[in-house]
């Protein structure tokens, strides 16, 4: 599988893993390659040629074992530990968001510079100084760091998390990083989200309004 295939198939397999929990919560125990692809909203041909690479063709597949299989392709079976800079808005709503363990991300830890919110708890974080980062990725050898901090200051931390050991950095700062090759960079961009989504509305309502 080339590199840009294999993006692609991590991508789409969140989204079936997303599925197959909706279908496990409604106790559906088995699922087709079809089936699944119609619930992700994905191409047959694609959604076989993922789970060829994952589990086989033996359809119809059980839904717990596919998603077992599924979670072990992306490397939810391994805990990976993160700590988030920035406890804004969108930091305290990451920071609040109880689901990040089921797909093998601890926050361990959160940072601001800002006096007002540090040393207070936020969903059940003690806020810390920025200035104890390096030393606290260090000692729980941190591996992903999450950008939460306005587009000004996203760089200066950025470097500050990489200095610190950490090796990839999930942004939601409005700003493109710079950073060594390797380093692993997912870009959130709220903004861009929200305008895709906007058009996508707008094409909708014309078409209803041509029929």
């Amino acid at each position: 599988m080339n590199e840009a295939r294999s993006l692609q198939a991590v991508i789409n397999c969140a989204a079936y893993l997303r599925c197959l929990k909706a279908l496990q919560t409604r106790g559906v125990t088995e699922v087709t390659a079809a089936e699944l692809a119609k619930a992700a909203q994905e191409e047959l041909q694609t959604v076989r040629e993922d789970l060829q690479d994952i589990i086989g063709s033996d359809e119809p597949y059980q839904v717990a074992m596919l998603s077992t299989c599924i979670r072990h392709y992306l490397g939810y079976d391994d805990v990976c530990t993160a700590v988030l800079v920035g406890v804004g808005n969108m930091g305290s709503a990451i920071l609040s968001y109880r689901g990040f363990e089921d797909y093998g991300i601890d926050i361990v830890a959160a940072f601001d510079r800002d006096n007002a919110v540090i040393g207070t708890d936020v969903a059940g974080k003690r806020i810390q100084d920025i200035a104890q980062l390096p030393t606290v990725c260090r000692q729980a050898e941190v591996l992903i760091g999450i950008l939460a901090v306005p587009a000004h200051e996203a760089q200066g931390v950025c470097e500050t998390m990489l200095q610190s050991g950490i090796q990839a950095i999930w942004n939601f700062a409005p700003v493109e990083l710079r950073v060594p090759e390797g380093v692993l960079v997912q870009n959130e961009n709220i903004a861009d989200s929200l305008l895709t989504f906007s058009g996508r509305v707008e094409q909708t309502l014309k078409r209803r309004r041509q029929n």
